[in-house]
């Protein structure tokens, strides 16, 4: 980025963030905390794409797993 402005590849992020996110359900399963951390990333995207009606589930389910998972007490848990 050039003089802190963003570049809003907004559609080449979200190709990238999806397959990030399928090839880590692949091979560390759909509950591994770096498959979780793919999914809230792709939600961010979409929020940041203004599409937050595809966003809210995803944070939804990652903040449940991260929950599950690590604890309510756990740095990944509460920065989401």
């Amino acid at each position: 980025m050039r003089g802190g402005e963003l570049q809003k590849r907004y559609g080449e992020a979200e190709v990238l963030y999806l397959r990030s996110l399928s090839i880590r359900e692949q091979q560390l399963g759909p509950d591994h905390p770096d498959t979780v951390t793919s999914l809230n990333n792709l939600a961010t995207l979409y929020c940041s794409m203004g599409r937050y009606t595809e966003a809210e589930p995803l944070h939804k389910q990652s903040i449940a797993i991260f929950v599950a998972k690590l604890g309510l007490n756990h740095p990944n848990t509460q920065n989401r």
